[in-house]
């Protein structure tokens, strides 16, 4: 089981270290509405594409990859740009508004609980201890920030 925090330019052999070593879980820390940087779009950019090719192989071989967002607060919306909606096309799942931390331990709990992988991801994409809500409500942060 793995966190990674995303950033821009970082090392696509991340994602393909723990393809090779088998790991079963991966909680991707995505940036705001949840994406990873997957697209080539120039120098600065070179080597995305393999960090989406070696996302895919790890869901491919087994793994399960769960997508949460850096922001406080945040919840991940996946289907808004393109990027998201191409890693839920390979199996990312949508954390929803699960800190990363608390998508790392129930990922862990899930797996402890299940070998079956479909039954390991309706588990991850179930309320099971009010770990997701069903949505954000935004008074409750401004009165919070007051």
């Amino acid at each position: 089981m793995a966190l990674l925090k995303s950033y821009s330019g970082f090392d696509p052999e991340l994602i393909g270290y723990f393809a090779d070593k088998k790991y079963r879980g991966l909680v991707l820390e995505g940036t705001g509405l949840g994406h990873i940087p997957i697209n080539d779009l120039d120098e600065a950019t070179h080597g995305h594409k393999e960090t989406f090719r070696n996302l895919k192989r790890f869901i491919d071989s087994g793994g399960i990859a769960v997508m949460t967002s850096q922001c406080l607060y945040g919840r991940v919306d996946m289907d808004v740009y393109s990027a998201g909606r191409d890693l839920l096309k390979i199996g990312v799942l949508p954390g929803e508004d699960m800190l990363p931390e608390t998508a790392l331990v129930k990922l862990k709990w899930v797996l402890g609980q299940t070998r079956d992988a479909e039954k390991a991801k309706a588990m991850m994409l179930t309320n099971i201890a009010g770990e997701i809500t069903e949505r954000t409500a935004t008074d409750a942060v401004i009165e919070q920030e007051l």
